[in-house]
Formats: C-alpha cells, sequence, structure tokens
C-alpha cells in the first residue's frame, strides 16, 4: 500500500493546480482529482474500518477537497501513510466483512468475509485501475507520466522480461 500512495503523491506533486482539476470530455469528463480521492477513499475506508470489522467500499465521500485542492490530496495521502506504517504486524490477518450494493438500483447488498491484507490487495489494484484513467487524462492534457504509472504490477514483471512499450493489461 505505501508504494502506490506514494506513487500517488509523486504524481500530484507533479501536476499544477489546473491539470489536477481540469475535466477532459473524450474521458466521460473525469478529472486527475476525481480519480485520485476515489482511490483514496477505498484506501480510507479499509484503514479506518472499525472494531466491527466492516469494510463498506460504497460509502465515500464524493465531491471532497482531495478532488479540487492538490494540498488537501497530499494532506489526504500522507495521513493514509502513516496509518499504514502504524499497523500491527499481523493487521493483515484481521478478518472483515465487505459490504457492498451488488445491483444497481435494487438495494441488494452483498457482504462477504475477507482479510485485511486481501482488501489491501484490492486497493492497490483498485488504485492501479485509476492510476490507469489518470494516465489517460494526463495524456490529453499533454502531460508525461513515469513509465510504469497505472500500469499493473504483474505487467510492469512481465515487461521486465520481455523489454517493448508498456501496454496496459
Amino acid at each position: 500500500m505505501s508504494q502506490c500512495l506514494r506513487e500517488g503523491a509523486e504524481l500530484v506533486e507533479s501536476l499544477d493546480d489546473k491539470a489536477y482539476r481540469a475535466r477532459v470530455a473524450q474521458v466521460m469528463n473525469a478529472s486527475v482529482g476525481g480519480h485520485y480521492r476515489h482511490a483514496l477513499d477505498h484506501f480510507r475506508i479499509l484503514l479506518e474500518s472499525g472494531e466491527d470489522g466492516v469494510v463498506d467500499y460504497d460509502r465515500r465521500e464524493r465531491a471532497t477537497a482531495v478532488e479540487q485542492d492538490r494540498a488537501a490530496a497530499l494532506d489526504d495521502t500522507r495521513r493514509l501513510l502513516a496509518l499504514v506504517e502504524r499497523l500491527p504486524h499481523d493487521w493483515s490477518e484481521r478478518r472483515v466483512t465487505v459490504r457492498t450494493l451488488v445491483l444497481r438500483g435494487s438495494g441488494a447488498v452483498s457482504e462477504t468475509q475477507s482479510t485485511a491484507g486481501r482488501e489491501a490487495v484490492f486497493c492497490v489494484l483498485h488504485a492501479v485501475h485509476h492510476h490507469a484513467l489518470i494516465r489517460v487524462i494526463c495524456g490529453h492534457l499533454g502531460r508525461t507520466l513515469p513509465t510504469v504509472f497505472g500500469i499493473a504490477p504483474a505487467t510492469v514483471a512481465a515487461l521486465a522480461e520481455t523489454p517493448g512499450p508498456p501496454t496496459a493489461a
């Protein structure tokens, strides 16, 4: 988690306010800030799950300052990194219940048993997916990002074995 959060912070630091907030029509009118906030929300929800062990990714806080304000995004990222650094050594084994809405318009909620470690993996891969979308947005804005930003770890490893330009997969 730490590496993913640090890479996100580096991205936010590399952009100016205009690029961070810009909405790109070709990418469903999305912004870097919107995708970044969404990815951070998942980390926050997992890391702040209470004693009841319920992780409800649907309880995201939409339209927060993190979407519009790079300083708020960096503050939130640093706060989450501090939480990760203070996790007890056995945290990943902690049992959690993941709650999520599964059918649009139905109100049907699924509850699935998992572990904090498995959910951390989900959060990282989910963030990488949104980092890939951020890469597309930045491309439309004429911004260049680090070669592996938004590329899945398994793809980066495969590319190391087979040289060539990175592709998402």
